[in-house]
């Protein structure tokens, strides 16, 4: 069944009164009822592309949440390299202060030793 033909039996669901305008077979009533049809199945073309033109723009938008996604966890990774990296040096910063101090504390316990 294609579209006009559903679109011919929607309509005189719709509006039972075909068999009026066949029975009565005015010309001006067959020929307005001709253009209202026509009107809305202009309609419904527009209405079909407006509905193509949101489906494009969903995917597009759903596009922009994966990226948007992709670029968050790749952030996330970035920033725990970046703690990671932090932390070493934080690390390697204590140590040497420790270091720096007990040799300190070595050399000042060398000099409170030294005898009398």
């Amino acid at each position: 069944m294609n579209l006009k033909s559903f679109l011919g039996k929607f309509y005189y669901w719709l509006f039972p009164q075909k068999q009026e305008v066949k029975s009565s077979k005015n010309l001006e009533e067959i020929l307005f009822l001709k253009m209202k049809i026509a009107e809305l199945e202009s309609n419904i073309i527009k209405l079909s592309e407006i509905i193509h033109k949101t489906n494009q723009t969903v995917l597009l938008i759903q596009d922009n949440v994966e990226n948007t996604q992709k670029i968050s966890e790749q952030s996330f990774q970035l920033s725990k390299q970046h703690e990671d990296i932090f932390n070493k040096i934080l690390e390697e910063k204590l140590l040497v202060f420790g270091l720096t101090k007990k040799t300190k504390v070595l050399k000042a316990d060398k000099k409170d030793t030294k005898p009398e």
